[in-house]
């Protein structure tokens, strides 16, 4: 079961990615060759395939959010998507997930849509 869940895992990462690759980078406009999540994946898990929580980057923009901490992005970026986005976002990311979180029907359900 476990490595079941582990390809679904990745074919969903896959598909989130490529969904949002698709554009530039959201704040200098080159050719984005990363995926930023706004709710880090590892603390706001039911937010790992939302497209809300997901910014097309170059890398070095994306090296901005994770190593040179620029103070300015997360600014910017509400600047660029509207502070209705980020509310909505925030009031997801601090609402408790579903019951059946992050298991394989879950998966295959972000799969589906992700891939439609």
């Amino acid at each position: 079961m476990k490595n079941k869940k582990a390809k679904l895992r990745s074919q969903a990462d896959k598909a989130w990615f490529l969904k949002l690759i698709e554009y530039n980078c959201i704040f200098c406009k080159e050719r984005a060759v990363q995926v930023h999540h706004v709710y880090s994946k590892g603390q706001w898990g039911h937010l790992r395939y939302d497209l809300d929580n997901g910014i097309p980057v170059c890398q070095s923009c994306h090296m901005d959010f994770h190593f040179r901490f620029n103070p300015d992005k997360v600014p910017q970026l509400i600047k660029i998507k509207g502070k209705a986005w980020y509310e909505r976002l925030k009031k997801k990311a601090y609402t408790k997930p579903k019951p059946g979180y992050m298991t394989t029907s879950w998966y295959e359900e972000h799969i589906k849509r992700l891939e439609n």
